[in-house]
């Protein structure tokens, strides 16, 4: 039996502006080619299948296009709401959707009463989809702390009854259990190991820029723990596909959404469960998605970053441009536009060293007119006045403060010496 564990398609997201609709569809048709070529028998999303509680009528064809497309090939779908989904929108006609192999978890509840149960070959999974449970909810319905290890401390523990329950009565190989959360592990229990390449397991799993903040009285994090007798536990929540056990995973998300993730190897990971002597086994390998949203930051001179024939791969690429020179030159969004049209963020980096402090800061200080603008200008500027701009700057400030003049007429003096 074959399990493709994903989470986080976050369908429906813009990136600085833009939206992702068009990639989020070409991933959607190479997941769908993907299950039939492995021959996948169970897709899982561990929350998040929306960006947001109230998705366009574009993002939910998009859905009901990739739930069509994978049903079509073979697979069963299974799935929970996450902290960006609307649980009563995302679950609507849950019960009819079952009938067609596509079972969505919305609700506590459902979590340890309604298992999905897959069997093939002799293997026989029962897999626990608890949603997104916010703590100062679920707390008093569960009759528990209202944190996050509160919540799935109580619903994780429901589960294990189920799954001895099941093993009893020899209707039961192997459990999964999805959850949306944020989960660690106590740091005596980090694993030093060769990870042939892939990420090792950590303490505190790597965020990203991306991920809304869960907290509740500022944690939001809740203990590996809650899941001892759990076969394998997919994650959802963090974008990063990393392992926080051996049998305990994020997946992440199948493109990315930050600059924090630009490095990131997207993809899902793929359980294989076989009937053996000893019971049933499992393997666990990552499969990498070819859909990506091309994410660069891009660092240098005007000059450089319009001319160095290093940075033509990322032409293409959504940048974030940081400009590092002496001077501010003028209008450098739009030069840089001309090489780079998709530059979603851009910061100026003066090399020059900055005042220590703000020309604000000193602003009840007894300091002339006239250094108060020379420093403002340097601040702003990273560069101090010319020779030229000082003299300007000189005629101006005694025109404005000549005794007996006009208000009215200093600053129209001001102005058109400026001009």
């Amino acid at each position: 039996m074959k399990i493709l564990h994903t989470s986080d398609w976050h369908l429906g997201r813009t990136f600085h502006g833009t939206s992702l609709h068009d990639v989020s569809e070409r991933f959607i048709d190479e997941l769908i080619a993907t299950v039939a070529e492995e021959n996948i028998d169970a897709v899982l999303i561990s929350g998040d299948v929306y960006d947001n509680a109230t998705p366009s009528t574009e993002t939910i064809q998009l859905l009901n296009r990739a739930l069509t497309g994978l049903v079509a090939v073979g697979a069963q779908v299974i799935f929970s709401s996450g902290n960006h989904d609307s649980p009563r929108r995302l679950g609507f006609g849950a019960e009819l959707f079952a009938t067609a192999g596509v079972h969505i978890m919305t609700r506590c509840e459902q979590a340890w009463q309604h298992p999905v149960i897959l069997s093939k070959d002799g293997v026989r999974v029962g897999v626990y989809a608890i949603p997104y449970l916010n703590p100062r909810y679920h707390g008093p319905v569960l009759g528990v702390e209202p944190t996050h290890a509160g919540v799935l401390g109580a619903v994780t523990e429901r589960i294990r009854e189920n799954i001895a329950e099941l093993r009893k009565e020899g209707n039961l190989d192997y459990s999964i259990v999805l959850a949306h959360a944020f989960i660690t592990r106590a740091p005596a229990a980090r694993e030093q190991e060769d990870t042939g390449g892939e990420q090792a397991a950590l303490t505190e799993p790597d965020r990203s820029d991306s991920e809304r903040d869960i907290s509740i009285g500022g944690v939001e994090a809740a203990p590996a723990s809650l899941f001892d007798g759990i076969d394998y536990t997919a994650l959802g929540h963090l974008h990063g596909r990393q392992r926080v056990s051996d049998t305990i995973r994020y997946s992440g998300s199948p493109l990315a959404f930050s600059f924090s993730e630009e490095n990131h190897v997207k993809g899902a990971w793929l359980l294989t469960l076989t009937r053996d002597a000893g019971g049933v086994s499992a393997s666990i390998d990552p499969i990498n998605w070819d859909t990506t949203l091309h994410l660069k930051t891009l660092r240098g001179t005007l000059t450089e970053l319009l001319n160095n024939p290093a940075f033509e791969p990322y032409e293409d690429a959504f940048c974030r441009i940081y400009l590092e020179q002496e001077n501010r030159p003028l209008n450098p969004v739009e030069q840089l536009r001309k090489r780079f049209p998709h530059i979603a963020s851009f910061e100026f980096r003066s090399t020059v060293e900055q005042l220590q402090r703000s020309p604000y800061h000193r602003t009840r200080e007894n300091i002339t007119p006239q250094v108060m603008c020379r420093e403002f200008y340097a601040y702003v500027r990273g560069a101090p006045l010319s020779e030229r701009e000082e003299e300007i700057l000189t005629a101006i400030i005694e025109e404005a403060t000549e005794p007996g003049g006009d208000a009215a007429d200093s600053k129209a003096s001001v102005c058109s010496s400026t001009d």
